[in-house]
């Protein structure tokens, strides 16, 4: 399945330089993504998810609860973190 972009949150830190390259990414390929939690936000830093990720950043589905860390910057690697998820979620 393709990614669905509008189930997924970024879940970074913009004071470490991937995060702010994984933004660049999703702002390059258009991935109209639901949003991010910016963990550097003080906000948002006790937040479940910033508590929960081992290294941004990272990508939580909102659907499935699954949060898988890395930097993609192209569609397929989009298309297998949507795949991951989806066979995640019928285990």
């Amino acid at each position: 399945m393709p990614f669905q972009a509008e189930d997924w949150v970024l879940v970074g830190n913009t004071d470490l330089p991937y995060t702010k390259e994984q933004i660049e990414a999703c702002k390059s390929l258009d991935l109209n993504i639901k949003g991010a939690i910016l963990c550097n936000d003080p906000a948002k830093a006790d937040s479940d998810a910033c508590k929960m990720i081992p290294q941004f950043p990272a990508f939580c589905n909102t659907k499935t609860q699954i949060c898988v860390s890395g930097l993609r910057d192209d569609t397929k690697l989009f298309d297998e973190l949507q795949e991951y998820s989806d066979n995640k979620n019928k285990s």
